[in-house]
């Protein structure tokens, strides 16, 4: 089903003594802010949920998430004090995703994680950034000496091959044996994962909603909102959910909210995630660099 889309209407403002006209967007209904309070509420709560799967979708929603400070923070926490190691894993693996440059010392920390897995995320995401700090454990799991899978992760690896219909299907969504991490397109959680797996057609749908969304128009956005709700596999409507995110327009917001009910915890996390995103302000352009003055 396909949601109406009403013209924006200029409202008339008195500034000043002076009757002029400001778009309709530049003012913030209380409604989105109401939206936007639950979505970070959503968030909140999934990542201090009791049970750690939960606990883990809410991080890999929150990888999503780059440039936005808090979802950094939220990320660190868990890194630091989860005690379940596949969320420490998601929160590394995202904190990297994220390009989050201030979690560096956090991440460096996690290097010596008693968990192989999370230290070989926090490696890879370190060196993602340019930081090397990890290179003994890099040569180490070369030469064999560490171990850079463990834990819940290594099942979800073991259970993912079990489900696989041939080897490639592996390969093809980006679950990398070494740090257990779902990578590209699919860095959206190893729930959503496992149901894309379910459907031959579905890791194209992905493929295609993420390649649309680094280049995306007007026509791309409706095309990838239509999508989401004519789509019958949940993973691949999270996969639509943060695609909308990064295709940046506000106008796919009601589409989103629709799904802060959603009874799949994945999909509404990452809603939630998109949602704060294009609710974010956009990011001013750098002020331009004066020329010296030239001497007559």
């Amino acid at each position: 089903m396909r949601v109406t889309r009403f013209p924006l209407l200029p409202v008339p403002a008195l500034i000043c003594g002076v009757l002029v006209v400001v778009p309709a967007a530049a003012a913030a209904p209380e409604s989105s802010q109401a939206t936007l309070k639950k979505a970070w509420s959503i968030l909140h709560t999934g990542a201090a949920d009791s049970k750690p799967e939960v606990r883990q979708q809410a991080a890999a929603a929150l990888g999503s998430m780059e440039g936005v400070a808090e979802a950094a923070r939220m990320l660190e926490k868990l890194l630091a004090d989860d005690t379940d190691p596949d969320v420490r894993q998601t929160a590394a693996t995202g904190l990297g995703a994220m390009k989050a440059t201030n979690a560096i010392p956090a991440l460096k920390d996690a290097i010596d994680d008693p968990d192989a897995g999370v230290s070989f995320a926090a490696v890879r995401s370190l060196w993602d950034m340019g930081d090397s700090s990890g290179r003994e454990v890099l040569e180490e799991v070369l030469g064999k000496q560490r171990g850079a899978s463990s834990g819940g992760v290594g099942k979800q690896i073991r259970s993912a091959k079990k489900e696989m219909r041939s080897p490639a299907q592996l390969a093809m969504l980006g679950l990398d044996n070494a740090s257990g991490a779902l990578l590209g397109p699919f860095s959206i959680g190893y729930g959503p994962a496992k149901s894309i797996l379910k459907d031959n057609g579905a890791p194209n749908r992905v493929l295609a909603a993420d390649l649309l969304s680094r280049h995306c128009n007007d026509e791309s956005r409706e095309a990838l909102e239509d999508r989401v709700a004519a789509e019958g596999n949940w993973g691949v409507k999270t996969a639509i959910a943060r695609a909308l995110a990064r295709c940046g327009d506000v106008k796919s917001l009601p589409i989103l909210e629709a799904y802060l009910v959603d009874s799949r915890d994945s999909l509404k996390f990452m809603a939630s995630a998109s949602i704060i995103r294009l609710s974010r302000p956009p990011a001013s352009a750098p002020a331009r660099p004066r020329g010296r003055a030239k001497k007559r």
